[in-house]
């Protein structure tokens, strides 16, 4: 089953009905029939091969959820004022060491 849905064909038109842009390297060569908005999507799916192999492994390290958590709640606080964009960082850093010391 998984092979079936993650077939060229299959994720591709899943892809073009759901406008969701796929990371398989066929369709990023290809192209989308994306049902509206083809020419942006296909702009950012266009750029797939080129990801760095860091941006797919940071995808299932350990601390990749305590990251991406410290980032997006830190960078909220700086949107609503609540913190400088230097003190996000130090929060981020912060928040990251401390999910570590958990982990050991």
């Amino acid at each position: 089953v998984m092979d079936y849905l993650a077939s060229q064909e299959v994720l591709g038109e899943f892809s073009a009905q759901t406008l969701f842009i796929p990371g398989h390297i066929g369709l990023a060569e290809a192209g989308v029939d994306f049902v509206s908005n083809a020419d942006a999507l296909n702009m950012f799916l266009a750029e797939i091969p080129k990801l760095m192999p860091e941006a797919y492994a940071l995808q299932y390290h350990p601390f990749t959820f305590p990251l991406n958590t410290a980032i997006r709640d830190r960078v909220t606080q700086v949107i609503v004022g609540e913190l400088t964009l230097d003190e996000a960082v130090e929060r981020i850093q912060e928040d990251v060491d401390t999910a570590m010391m958990a982990e050991e």
